[in-house]
């Protein structure tokens, strides 16, 4: 289980040699503000940086850099370590690729039900590989269904005038 910023911190104050007492008194900060930071209260960024520096770190070290992180995941509750976004990225590439052996699995299904001529299997992969290209399509058809009803061109056996008095209520 990773450690959480609370628990680094308090390694970090015992590695050097700090009790609650001698850390706010050198931080120039009350006792209780050490106990929050390693107690399950709410405490600003700030304050963690300032008893961090007071304890010796730089404010560019991997010690403060950790801190940030470990800090920012408690607040946000979005995992930020290593460890927590490879599982999730793990996780995604496998429904991904589960994802992706469904589609070819009906897209052979597809092809075995239909004799497609070998441009129409070409039509298919240049839409599998680029699907943007489906939505301008679908707009080109919404477009050319609104240029037939503009010139009178009945698209569902209506007419010029009905199609004019639905667009003018």
């Amino acid at each position: 289980m990773p450690m959480d910023y609370r628990e680094f911190f308090r390694s970090l104050r015992k590695s050097r040699g700090f009790t609650h007492e001698t850390l706010a008194e050198k931080a120039g900060c009350h006792r209780n503000t050490v106990l929050n930071v390693e107690r399950k209260r709410p405490v600003k960024f700030r304050t963690v940086i300032e008893l961090m520096t007071a304890m010796g770190f730089d404010r560019k070290s991997e010690e403060v850099r950790r801190m940030a992180l470990l800090w920012l995941e408690s607040v946000s509750g979005i995992g930020l370590t290593v460890e927590e976004l490879r599982a999730e990225a793990k996780d995604i590439r496998f429904e991904y690729q589960q994802t992706v052996h469904r589609a070819s699995d009906e897209l052979n299904e597809a092809l075995a039900r239909r004799s497609l001529s070998e441009d129409q299997i070409r039509l298919l992969a240049l839409a599998a590989n680029n699907p943007e290209i489906i939505e301008i399509i679908r707009q080109i058809r919404e477009f050319s269904k609104n240029l037939d009803c503009v010139n009178g061109n009945s698209v569902a056996g209506g007419s010029r005038e009905t199609d004019i008095q639905v667009a003018e209520d």
